[in-house]
């Protein structure tokens, strides 16, 4: 519930969890580290389809005056991807290419940066 003075009296609600579902294609291999010995994904690239449908709502919380109830309907896509375009084997050490593309209503909940990807 947001404390701002201009929204005072309001809070949100959902009547249904949000529903997620995402699939991912990828291509590589598992291979032997030559230098250390371990089995790893030598991971040439993937693809990933993500879907979100979601309740919003908000309603005037003060009981004494005219009530007010809104409710819609979320809804987001997302296409992500990334190709491995130089790996040095032996140091561990990968370049990466990467995209991201994704558009709705209602998703500035789930918008991550960039900043906090992990390629490994």
């Amino acid at each position: 519930m947001c404390r701002c003075p201009q929204h005072r009296g309001y809070e949100t609600f959902s009547n249904w969890p949000d529903c997620i579902a995402t699939v991912k294609c990828q291509a590589g291999e598992y291979v032997q580290n030559k230098c250390t010995g371990a089995s790893v994904l030598n991971e040439f690239w993937h693809v990933q389809f993500g879907t979100l449908v979601r309740d919003l709502g908000v309603a005037q919380s003060n009981r004494t005056a005219t009530v007010l109830r809104e409710e819609t309907c979320g809804w987001g896509l997302q296409l992500s991807g990334r190709c491995t375009v130089h790996h040095e084997p032996c140091q561990d050490l990968y370049d990466y290419t990467m995209f991201s593309l994704s558009g709705g209503k209602g998703i500035a909940r789930y918008y991550n940066d960039l900043n906090l990807v992990s390629p490994i």
